[in-house]
């Protein structure tokens, strides 16, 4: 199951990472993401497809 955390970029922007464990080795991996609307899409389409 995916998951979104918040990220402040050293300007103030905000942006999205989409976390994810990888099923072969279980390490985590992330995506960064400028919208949180793309963050959330992509998190449905992960878990969804039992990412």
């Amino acid at each position: 199951m995916a998951s979104i955390r918040r990220r402040t970029k050293k300007d103030g922007s905000m942006s999205f990472m989409v976390c994810l464990r990888d099923p072969a080795n279980r390490q985590e991996q992330g995506i960064t993401l400028p919208t949180e609307s793309e963050a959330i899409t992509l998190k449905r389409l992960l878990d969804a497809n039992n990412q």
